[in-house]
């Protein structure tokens, strides 16, 4: 003998994702309460316990602005639900794997002097006594050609 299967009286959930688009956010209440299990036994095998929660609830922010733009899936709420709830899992532990905070940084420079030659600016720039561009005593040379020195006044023409 088979059980007939109770009658369900809530809309489907193409029909809730149609009433989300449409502004109706109840329906994507009912849409959380529907999936929101689902979605955190699929967390909490991704992440740890205090993380699998944040995952959740930033899934279903992600997918209820994307509904509310147009977008997302037309039929299949929970599949693109746990897409989203993977996709960012890995986008968060992308962004965790660049940084990585250390009171050490031996690793990063072990404070030997580089071995890359001195720049031009300070091979140009040696102290000297006055010279006839710069009259002050002590001052570094400017590096400008002689041609485009005269016409400016003394003080741009040297730089301390």
């Amino acid at each position: 003998m088979t059980q007939a299967l109770p009658l369900i009286d809530e809309p489907g959930d193409a029909e809730l994702i149609s009433a989300v688009r449409g502004g109706d956010l109840d329906a994507y209440g009912l849409l959380y309460a529907r999936h929101v299990d689902a979605a955190r036994r699929l967390a909490r095998q991704l992440a740890q316990r205090a993380d699998a929660e944040d995952l959740v609830a930033d899934a279903f922010a992600k997918v209820l602005g994307v509904l509310q733009r147009g977008g997302g899936p037309d039929v299949a709420f929970r599949a693109y639900l746990l897409t989203a709830l993977r996709s960012l899992r890995v986008d968060k532990a992308r962004a965790a794997s660049k940084v990585q905070p250390t009171d050490d940084l031996e690793p990063f420079d072990p404070g030997v002097p580089s071995a890359t030659p001195p720049s031009r600016a300070s091979r140009t720039r040696q102290p000297h006594g006055p010279s006839p561009r710069c009259p002050s005593a002590g001052s570094w040379s400017c590096g400008t050609p002689r041609s485009r020195g005269r016409s400016r006044p003394t003080w741009l023409r040297c730089s301390a």
